[in-house]
């Protein structure tokens, strides 16, 4: 029952913010801070089930089995704004790691509900700047940076550069 009730919050959200006017031009970023954003907002209405059942959760690595149907359900929702931003080329699409930044937002994710539930700030405005910061710095590391044109040229002076060649002693 308790693992339902979780997952109701994620459909519920993702039926809310799906209905926005706005949501087909949002970027991937804005789509993932839409999510975060409703979800923290209706767990706000939620509150003493939401510490409740989370304070009760198997702590230690791993998911606990209560939010598994949450997970599944944001995974999916991560997964298409995640190849749509590929696809638009807001986010980098790294060989070996892009089929990874699903998890790197789960575990934002967990950060962010762990940082709500302990939170007794007016408003929960520190969990609405968690979110922010949290998600931004998430999806700036999605995005291509100077790193990836570094490990690009590294590549190049590999293939053509005779870099192989000189290496041998």
């Amino acid at each position: 029952v308790e693992q339902s009730i979780w997952t109701d919050f994620a459909l519920k959200t993702l039926a809310e913010i799906k209905t926005q006017e706005v949501w087909p031009q949002y970027s991937s970023r804005e789509k993932a801070l839409s999510f975060f954003y409703s979800f923290f907002e209706l767990l706000k209405s939620k509150r003493s089930f939401a510490v409740y059942s989370s304070k009760r959760a198997a702590k230690g690595m791993g998911t606990p089995k209560i939010y598994a149907g949450l997970k599944e359900e944001f995974e999916n929702f991560s997964v298409q704004i995640l190849q749509d931003g590929i696809e638009t080329g807001e986010l980098a699409d790294r060989k070996f790691l892009a089929n990874r930044y699903k998890d790197a937002l789960w575990i934002q994710f967990g950060f962010v509900l762990n940082f709500w539930v302990n939170d007794e700030s007016k408003g929960f405005e520190r969990t609405d700047e968690a979110i922010e910061k949290g998600v931004n710095v998430t999806f700036d590391l999605f995005q291509r940076s100077p790193v990836d044109n570094l490990l690009d040229y590294g590549k190049f002076l590999v293939k053509n550069g005779g870099f192989r060649e000189r290496m041998k002693i």
